[in-house]
């Protein structure tokens, strides 16, 4: 029986296979004779197939949306979270309808550089997949739905067949007229386009170079787009599409590979078995071979031994390489597109591009889809592909000319935003180029590796507060004046604090200019004692402008405690004994003003004449309440007389300096700067020096700035009129001002005061004035130095400096981290600015002297001689204006009351004085004088 199956076996497979070929001989013959009807059938079926199959494929494609990724400056992913985020991506490229085609099904990787941003990267996928998007799987990186990216192209395309059709529709004649009249400008205006489309070369198995993340692998695409000019319209693109493969496509390449290694190997194992015998026949040919079986001729009869052909086995993994698995295993689409109104321009672009991608090259390779054969070429920018590319383009479709076929993990480098190893160019819509007059601050020049450079500039909105820190004679000053020059003629207050007085003459021809030179105030102390030198004045503690009795003993107290280092613990009753004086002698002024006497006040000097003088103290006295006049009745009175020293000592050293005495010591003065603050003001202070004398100047000023600030409260925030307040050599400013600084810095900024200071060496500033400017500074720059300081701020950069860079940058040179619409940009390294270059045609040093004449009337300034002579004989104008009251006299009448003692109690209120203000500063209401009982 089982002889009968055996033999039966080769006549199934013989009748097998002869009915097939029967079969089939019938079909084709069936097939033949109705050639017609099938192709009528089957024709429309196919194109219905076909059509059915492009509208569900456009439908899903258009059914998408875009998800922009923004990193933060320390975005610094691992390899681990950038494989997670690509199990992401994959997932989201499978998702769409059920009944979506395969090829509608991918995720969209989109690097836009429109000189917005240095580089967007958005991810556009099928609405199914949001959910996935738009949970990013970085931790420092923003995801922000957006709609899909503009298409300038497309648009222009459209208007321009539209524009063609309307134009069909007119006369030839109107036609032509039309075109010759608008032609070149329609040239200048219209955006050109060219186009590249990557593909892989080398072997399918071959992976892509393995990029390390650390520099940013996207780095040279940033550094391609890093120029683009936004006046021409670029905009330059690369698109990334990713699509998976089906697993029955994965195993018939991987068969198909499998089956060229065997048969390459075994070609190879032909070979080598042709090449060894050869080498045998070698053998037998050679003289030694025939001398051995002379001597032994039984080895003459043996054939030589030839190795069969064997093979090696093959190592499947290293035959597959990036196709060994499917999992993970996608096809790519690369295309690029760079539109610019300059033909050349979008062309150079694209030619940089190309070469951001060789950095992925090694075994296989990005290259562009491209040919030439003598003068030939072919491209995705040829005209016979240009509109199947604009299509895949603008739908998404993927459809690339090879099969493009990588590894997840090949393209790590493209599947997150730059990272904190990227250096992003700075952008003009970031910090564009600075224009005088625009509210535009500069902040020195960027340079650019083709030579070229331009001074980029920031919102004057967002310049609050900086510091520059640097060595002396590096440009920190210089830069300053440009900075005060550029606020000022964008139409905003200046005070410009130089505690040594040489900067007025660099600045005073830019300052002559007719746009400026009717806002400059100067107080110039530091030449006072120059011949013909004129000088204002100023009452700190004076009644005449419309200033506030409470906080101005609070200000002069707070100035001259500041300026001494005096405190609760160390100096408690000088400080009590300081301000009760000056509370009195403000009750006094005014006294004196509401009597119509503002020259008869008294001045911060007089001080010393109330403590010391019973026959101005008593009169004085009378005029306060009862209970202020009893600390002075019951505590004063039991002082010895040597606990004044501590408080006259210092006004004694200012009385002494024959400039000080001439400036605070008149009882009226032009001096006020909440008046600079609401006119838009250009103060010009130049003091002596930074003695003792010069410190106790400082501090008062200071506080009066502040006090100042804090009374713009009055004004509604609107009507605050930005003012700048520039503190050159902040080492010599900080001792005096003691907290000051930190509180204009935490405390002024609601009222639209800014503070911008420079230093030598941050370590030498208080502490408190350090964290306060770092923590609130909108620009901080620094120059070489010691490592010491230069890494005071670098240490707040993060690392991102390296400190030896910038103990090694040139004269000029400076590394400046500036706030660009909220976010800080840089650290940057830049060139200062210098004054002349920059306002060259502000220079006029025929005004000097006009706008000096203009600016000492501004403050009413008169000559150092005349303002020290009334100085001091405002003792004896003090004296006789309290004799000339009398009991119940002319200081009763303009508003004072007689008290239980006789004499005439003043309560600390404002005075009826108008002031004049600002034009942002509505006129106050004249407020009545309250009377103490």
């Amino acid at each position: 029986m089982s002889t009968n199956t055996a033999s039966g076996l080769p006549q199934t497979l013989v009748d097998v296979s002869w009915a097939a070929w029967s079969w089939a001989s019938a079909t084709a013959g069936w097939l033949s004779d109705n050639g017609d009807l099938v192709l009528l059938v089957v024709t429309p079926v196919a194109i219905t197939a076909f059509v059915v199959r492009y509208r569900l494929l456009m439908k899903t494609l258009a059914d998408r949306q875009r998800f922009i990724l923004t990193p933060t400056r320390r975005f610094d992913p691992s390899p681990e979270d950038i494989w997670r985020q690509a199990a992401v991506v994959l997932r989201a490229a499978g998702k769409g309808p059920w009944w979506a085609p395969k090829a509608a099904k991918r995720v969209r990787v989109r690097l836009r550089a429109d000189g917005s941003t240095p580089l967007e990267y958005s991810l556009e996928a099928h609405c199914d997949a949001a959910t996935l998007l738009r949970d990013s799987r970085y931790r420092e990186v923003t995801v922000e739905k957006a709609a899909l990216a503009e298409d300038s192209w497309a648009e222009q395309v459209r208007a321009e067949a539209e524009a063609r059709k309307e134009e069909r529709k007119k006369p030839r004649k109107e036609r032509r007229m039309k075109a010759a009249e608008g032609e070149e400008e329609e040239k200048a205006k219209r955006l050109h386009a060219v186009r590249a489309e990557f593909v892989l070369r080398g072997r399918a198995s071959a992976a892509l170079r393995e990029v390390p993340l650390e520099p940013d692998p996207l780095q040279p695409v940033i550094d391609a787009v890093a120029d683009i000019r936004t006046e021409l319209g670029e905009v330059a693109e690369v698109v990334l599409d990713l699509q998976p493969i089906p697993g029955w496509q994965v195993k018939l390449r991987q068969w198909q590979i499998l089956h060229e290694a065997r048969d390459k190997e075994r070609t190879r194992a032909r070979k080598a078995a042709g090449h060894a015998a050869t080498d045998a026949q070698d053998v037998q040919d050679s003289w030694r071979f025939q001398l051995a079986s002379l001597f032994e001729p039984s080895s003459a009869r043996r054939p030589p031994l030839i190795p069969p052909p064997r093979p090696q086995p093959l190592n499947t993994d290293k035959a597959l390489g990036r196709l060994a698995s499917s999992r993970g295993l996608v096809r790519i689409q690369v295309l690029v597109r760079c539109t610019s109104t300059m033909e050349g321009r979008a062309r150079q672009l694209l030619g940089q591009l190309t070469a951001a991608m060789d950095v992925f090259g090694d075994g296989s390779r990005l290259a562009q889809d491209a040919g030439r054969f003598l003068s030939l070429t072919w491209s995705a920018d040829s005209r016979h592909r240009r509109d199947a590319f604009d299509k895949r383009w603008s739908t998404g479709q993927v459809a690339p000319r090879k099969p493009n076929w990588v590894h997840i993990s090949e393209l790590q480098g493209l599947l997150k935003p730059p990272t904190v190893h990227s250096v992003l160019p700075v952008l003009a819509s970031e910090l564009p180029d600075y224009v005088p007059g625009e509210s535009l601050v500069p902040h020195g020049y960027l340079k650019y590796p083709d030579g070229r450079r331009r001074l980029i500039a920031g919102l004057l909105a967002e310049f609050l507060f900086s510091i520059k820190v640097g060595k002396a004679n590096y440009g920190k000053t210089e830069w300053a004046l440009v900075q005060a020059l550029a606020v000022a003629l964008a139409g905003e207050g200046v005070l410009f604090v130089d505690p040594h007085g040489d900067t007025w003459r660099s600045v005073a021809p830019y300052l002559a200019h007719p746009a400026l030179s009717s806002l400059v105030c100067r107080i110039d102390l530091a030449r006072a004692e120059d011949p013909g030198a004129v000088i204002p004045s100023w009452n700190m503690i004076g009644m005449d402008r419309d200033q506030n009795p409470a906080r101005t003993v609070t200000a002069a107290v707070d100035a001259l405690a500041t300026a001494l280092s005096w405190s609760e613990a160390t100096h408690p009753r000088a400080a009590t004994i300081l301000t009760k004086a000056i509370e009195a002698l403000v009750a006094y002024n005014l006294a004196a003003c509401h009597a119509g006497r503002p020259d008869a006040q008294a001045t911060l000097l007089q001080v010393r004449t109330l403590l010391t003088d019973q026959e101005v103290q008593r009169p004085i006295l009378d005029m306060l309440s009862a209970e202020q006049r009893r600390w002075w009745e019951t505590t004063f009175a039991t002082y010895p007389a040597d606990v004044l020293a501590p408080v006259t000592n210092p006004l004694d050293r200012l009385a002494a300096n024959p400039v000080t005495r001439a400036f605070l010591g008149n009882p009226t003065g032009a001096y006020d700067i909440r008046e600079a603050m609401d006119d838009g003001k250009i103060v010009w202070l130049c003091l002596e020096g930074t003695g003792p004398s010069d410190r106790l100047l400082i501090s008062m000023i200071m506080q009066d700035l502040l006090r100042d600030g804090l009374s713009r409260r009055d004004t509604a925030e609107d009507d605050r009129r930005p003012f700048h307040v520039f503190a050159d050599e902040l080492i010599s400013l900080d001792p005096a001002g003691g907290p000051t600084f930190a509180s204009i810095t935490e405390q002024l900024r609601k009222f639209k005061v800014r503070l911008h200071v420079m230093v030598q060496h941050l370590g030498r500033v208080q502490p408190t004035t350090r964290e306060s400017l770092m923590q609130n500074s909108s620009v901080v720059s620094t120059t070489a130095g010691a490592m010491a300081a230069i890494k005071t701020v670098t240490d707040e950069w993060h690392g991102m400096v390296d400190p030896a860079a910038v103990a090694e940058l040139r004269r000029f040179e400076h590394y400046v981290q500036v706030t660009a619409n909220g976010a800080p940009i840089g650290p940057l390294r830049v060139e200062g600015p210098q004054v002349k270059e920059v306002f060259k045609d502000y220079y006029s040093p025929q005004l000097v002297g006009r706008m000096t004449a203009t600016a000492n009337r501004a403050v009413q300034a008169q000559p150092v001689g005349e303002r020290l002579l009334r100085a001091q004989g405002q003792d004896a104008v003090v004296l006789a204006f309290l004799n000339s009251l009398g009991n119940g006299g002319q200081a009763v009448q303009q508003g004072g009351t007689p008290t239980p003692g006789g004499g005439t109690a003043v309560a600390l209120t404002k005075p009826q004085t108008p002031r004049r203000r600002g034009p942002g500063r509505p006129p106050a209401a004249p407020k009545p004088v309250n009377r103490a009982e």
